[in-house]
């Protein structure tokens, strides 16, 4: 079982690695830089992308039995991935651009608001995945606990797109010849949020 854990939480490390890898890669080429602001929003993308991939494994788990031999990586994945996220939201509040007024305007209010339920919940449910605490409020209230990860992930994919549209509707990204980064992550994001739906409802 240890080794097992060991082997989870270097895949889910290895992966983190890898797509922040190529995320800044990706940025650098398309941007020709890459400063702490994009470094900030690479790790929101991993953060994303990683509870994406548990919480639609876990669907396609428990409802259809696929994946299985995965499933151990899928606490591993989402814990990781809520860790990120709260880093970027740390590193968001330390950066020299921040203002707490601006993040309160009208047309940044349901970004930020969105962003800090996402997290709430991504709280709660790391919390429970604490083995001392899952004893202690038992299987049952476990996981209902954990089924508002669909919610958590909502909430999040909401503030990514709400942070990104501004940047896919801006024409001059065409210059470049390569489109945000932004659109494959909330693509890949918004696909992975189907896969819980369909897993869900679809059987």
């Amino acid at each position: 079982m240890k080794n097992l854990c060991t082997s989870a939480w270097q895949h889910s490390l290895g992966t983190a690695l890898l797509l922040a890898f190529v995320g800044a890669c990706y940025h650098y080429v398309q941007a020709d830089s890459l400063n702490v602001y994009a470094v900030n929003r690479i790790i929101a993308d991993v953060a994303l992308l990683l509870i994406g991939y548990s919480i639609a494994v876990g669907a396609l788990v428990k409802w259809w039995g696929i994946g299985t031999t995965t499933i151990a990586y899928r606490r591993e994945y989402g814990v990781l991935g809520f860790a990120l996220a709260l880093l970027h939201g740390v590193l968001t509040f330390a950066l020299p651009r921040f203002s707490l007024t601006g993040l309160l305007l009208p047309e940044n209010i349901v970004g930020f608001g969105a962003a800090v339920i996402s997290l709430t919940l991504l709280t709660i449910m790391t919390a429970v995945s604490v083995a001392w605490i899952k004893n202690t409020i038992g299987m049952l209230w476990w996981r209902r606990t954990l089924s508002i990860g669909i919610y958590a992930y909502g909430f999040g994919l909401l503030h990514a797109v709400i942070k990104s549209v501004d940047v896919w509707s801006y024409a001059s990204w065409h210059q470049a010849g390569l489109p945000p980064l932004s659109l494959f992550v909330c693509g890949a994001a918004s696909a992975m949020f189907f896969v819980w739906w369909f897993a869900r409802f679809v059987r």
